[in-house]
């Protein structure tokens, strides 16, 4: 590898968490940074756990409809090898379950936890937050990317966490970076699942209804829960819904599984 690519892939690990902030390729709840001192600081330190409350705003013909939910993110520091000789890595997982919007006699739309693999650029919410609230380097005058690279390695991520976190900053969420949108034709049937363009809601729910908006706001509390009250299977799924049914590997329903609904 050339020396060049490593602080490319460092600030990939520790802005996105999940390799996917420019939408370059899937996230990973795990980041791994392979090669020669390339420990990140702030390893070691005890994990965090970040709540933060995400938002969907609709317009209908009736009326503007909101749907939210708090999720949690969990972001651990990982020690590597002899100091990074071997890995190092961040993992980032979140708990919580998918936010719904009722929109009356249009009917639901879900925003799943899981990205969208077709749609260019689609997170998944464990990468959401490295996305929206990116760790900088510190003020300066930086001689070169090198030089500004090894100053955002000398500060803690662990501390850009808990700045954020005291700060309960809110940010707006890109359209192109929402995951995965779905309604039910029938609520009781997980087969009835069809993905929703988050550009053309109208074509899923009839004229005049459009997404506004979407947004994502530090908070405290506890991941929203009770999603099996609306989706009475989601508890028995096991698995993803296209499982044992013979369909193309990356055909929309072998990427909705359980975890698409809830995580822990």
């Amino acid at each position: 590898m050339k020396e060049e690519a490593a602080p490319e892939r460092i600030l990939a690990a520790r802005d996105a968490l999940a390799a996917t902030v420019r939408g370059e390729g899937p996230s990973r709840r795990s980041v791994v940074v392979s090669g020669l001192a390339l420990t990140l600081a702030g390893c070691g330190s005890r994990s965090r756990e970040v709540a933060y409350r995400f938002t969907l705003e609709v317009e209908t013909p009736e009326g503007i409809r909101t749907g939210s939910n708090i999720l949690e993110v969990g972001i651990g520091f990982n020690d590597g090898l002899l100091g990074g000789i071997a890995q190092t890595a961040l993992s980032v997982g979140v708990s919580g379950e998918a936010t719904v919007v009722d929109l009356g006699s249009h009917g639901l739309l879900f925003c799943l936890l899981s990205r969208e693999g077709a749609r260019h650029g689609s997170l998944d919410q464990d990468a959401m937050f490295g996305a929206l609230f990116p760790q900088k380097p510190p003020p300066g005058n930086y001689a070169s990317e090198r030089e500004r690279d090894a100053a955002l390695l000398r500060t803690p991520y662990s501390r850009h966490i808990d700045q954020i976190k005291a700060a309960k900053p809110k940010a707006a969420v890109p359209i192109d970076r929402l995951p995965r949108l779905v309604r039910f034709r029938d609520l009781s049937d997980p087969f009835s699942v069809e993905t929703v363009d988050p550009k053309d809601l109208a074509a899923s729910f009839g004229p005049g209804v459009r997404l506004v908006g979407a947004t994502v706001e530090i908070t405290e509390g506890k991941p929203t829960r009770g999603i099996e009250k609306i989706l009475q299977w989601v508890p028995l799924l096991v698995g993803s819904i296209g499982k044992d049914r013979g369909l193309p590997y990356n055909h929309p329903l072998n990427e909705i599984m359980g975890g698409s609904f809830r995580r822990r």
